[in-house]
């Protein structure tokens, strides 16, 4: 008999994935690597453009809430390992500890009695221990100390029938070991906490929003003057200045500035004498039409900037990037970006980049949205950039297209079907997804492809009919684009095929559009008056437009510009498809049902 080799190496090429769809599951500024929720796991992305996602790490049993990389002021070095807290509803937290793409559980963290909704952590320097404050939906919040693999719980706040919905874990400047503890509860207000090894004492209370506070984050320019934004289901964003070891002495101020009365409130430090906190509320910023819930300053590495810049993310779609303009000595909106039409519910989220040259927000369908940078004098102009994307919800089944694998089709029961395929540019390969051929009204549940020469393909979804798609030409053209795939010989046979498709608005079928009707109108707002008051001329059914790409198109290109048409539709089952399958030739199709 034949030697056979055994030698066999299995590399990870592509992993597709959107985050988690709540609050909190995606961090970036605070570490290397932008990490985000993967249902029950983590993915760690590359540090370079794409940033795609290079790996996950699986720690819990349920969906995970909250990922936060662990602050660490004090870096000796790169040789220094990294940690990141996920929080799950699993009621644990799990702290990671490795560095580069290499990293394994820490500890975990055990005690709370419901799910664990918000967490964040501090480690002073490399070798200091680590403190993670973390709020749950059984209406307490723990404060931590981790001493090397050891996990103790300092102190427990129970809010009885209330609860925290975020919170934010700040150190004091030459103080080791005391910490400022900001908490936004059910009562629309922060409380702020002194916190130490043996004591923990609310201090202050920060009030004026209107609704649930959805965000805190907090801006040290000096030891003595810190920033604290908050953003709110009121629409506004608040921004608090902390003034430490100032009298509350206001006579010197110039009458010609309007200022807000001062608050202030004292710490007391053992062995020391008090030290005095002046509290000013700096700003109110009003931008957003919805409720805001992500905010982030920028990143310290520039401490003008630093002081100056604020992000915020809303549900009306949008993310705002907030400047202090000397001038008028107010913030201002200085760039907007976000959502046009489609299926979508805004931003949960953002972030900058660690070195502030990136903008990322995650949507309620756990979509990423990056924006490049770019100041040109007073200008700031945010590009779009190409990031990793995928289904939000279970993936039910995939199958390769029959011409050697040029793609990956996969369906989900987050209603859509997804194709998935290399971008090759200068040298670079790799995979992302260039089409989104079928956004449903149903979970989606199986597929295949038919056809011995055609990448025409069947799925099936939790209905009792099959539907059958082809490509069109828009999307062959941006596929050659895109891969540098020839696919001349299936162009020319799409000669005849529709540019691209779209669904009715009270439909579920993707409606063929061909060039002659490439300008009808691009939204479903606009009613021509000597159109009778019906259902067609009330929903205008023009959302496809025809685009040339050259790389993988953008989320708000996905929703509503890579539809195939549906061709035909198989009936015959009682009950909902649950899978589907094709002979070798692709010639008969079979199908079962619940």
């Amino acid at each position: 008999m034949a030697n056979v080799s055994t030698d066999i190496k299995i590399d990870v090429d592509y992993i597709s994935a959107a985050c988690n769809c709540c609050p909190h599951s995606l961090d970036w500024q605070n570490g290397p690597r932008l990490i985000y929720g993967v249902t029950n796991s983590v993915a760690l992305c590359s540090d370079t453009a794409p940033f795609s996602v290079r790996k996950t790490f699986s720690g819990h049993q349920g969906r995970l809430n909250c990922v936060k990389w662990v602050r660490q002021e004090q870096r000796n070095s790169n040789s220094d390992f990294y940690y990141f807290l996920s929080a799950s509803v699993d009621k644990t937290i799990s702290l990671w500890k490795g560095k580069d793409e290499d990293y394994t559980k820490y500890t975990s963290l055990v005690g709370h009695q419901n799910s664990v909704t918000t967490v964040v952590g501090y480690q002073q320097s490399p070798n200091d221990d680590i403190y993670v404050a973390s709020g749950s939906a059984d209406s307490t919040i723990k404060i931590w100390c981790i001493t090397d693999t050891l996990a103790t719980c300092l102190h427990t706040l129970d809010f009885k029938n209330g609860f925290a919905i975020t919170l934010e874990l700040v150190p004091l400047d030459n103080h080791k070991n005391i910490f400022l503890l900001f908490v936004a509860t059910d009562k629309n207000k922060v409380q702020i906490y002194q916190v130490s090894n043996s004591v923990i004492e609310q201090i202050f209370v920060l009030s004026g929003h209107e609704d649930w506070i959805r965000s805190i984050t907090v801006q040290k320019l000096t030891s003595f003057q810190w920033f604290v934004a908050t953003c709110s289901q009121d629409n506004y964003i608040r921004i608090w200045q902390l003034s430490f070891n100032e009298s509350n002495n206001q006579t010197n101020v110039d009458p010609t500035i309007l200022k807000l009365k001062r608050s202030s409130f004292a710490l007391k430090i053992t062995d020391e004498s008090p030290i005095n906190v002046n509290v000013e509320l700096y700003s109110i910023l009003l931008g957003h039409e919805e409720a805001i819930y992500g905010l982030c300053w920028y990143p310290n590495t520039d401490l003008k900037k630093a002081a100056t810049t604020i992000l915020s993310a809303s549900m009306d779609k949008s993310m705002v990037l907030w400047t202090f303009d000397d001038n008028q000595k107010m913030y201002i909106d200085k760039a907007r970006v976000g959502e046009v039409g489609g299926n979508t519910l805004g931003f949960y989220g953002c972030t900058f980049s660690p070195c502030g040259s990136y903008i990322l927000g995650h949507g309620y369908e756990g979509a990423l949205h990056l924006w490049k940078i770019e100041e040109i004098d007073d200008r700031i102009n945010l590009i779009p950039q190409v990031i990793n994307s995928g289904h939000f919800n279970t993936v039910e089944d995939c199958c390769w297209d029959r011409h050697s694998g040029r793609y990956l089709l996969s369906v989900s029961t987050d209603q859509t079907a997804r194709l998935h395929a290399e971008w090759k540019r200068n040298g670079i390969i790799s995979w992302h997804e260039i089409g989104r051929p079928q956004i449903h009204g149903y979970e989606m549940k199986c597929l295949t492809f038919i056809g011995s020469n055609q990448q025409r393909f069947v799925s099936g979804a939790d209905e009792k009919i099959l539907r059958v798609f082809d490509p069109p030409k828009n999307f062959l053209e941006n596929f050659a684009r895109i891969t540098k795939i020839n696919v001349d010989e299936d162009i020319q046979k799409a000669q005849s095929l529709p540019e691209g498709a779209n669904v009715p608005a009270l439909g579920l079928s993707n409606k063929a559009i061909f060039d002659n009707d490439e300008n009808q109108t691009t939204t479903t707002s606009a009613v021509i008056d000597d159109d009778p008051m019906t259902v067609d001329g009330l929903y205008k059914e023009g959302f496809f437009k025809a685009i040339v790409l050259n790389e993988p198109p953008f989320e708000e290109h996905l929703l509503q510009n890579t539809l195939w048409p549906e061709i035909q539709k198989l009936y015959g089952h009682g009950y909902e498809i649950i899978a589907v399958a094709s002979n070798p030739s692709g010639s008969i199709i079979a199908s079962t049902c619940k």
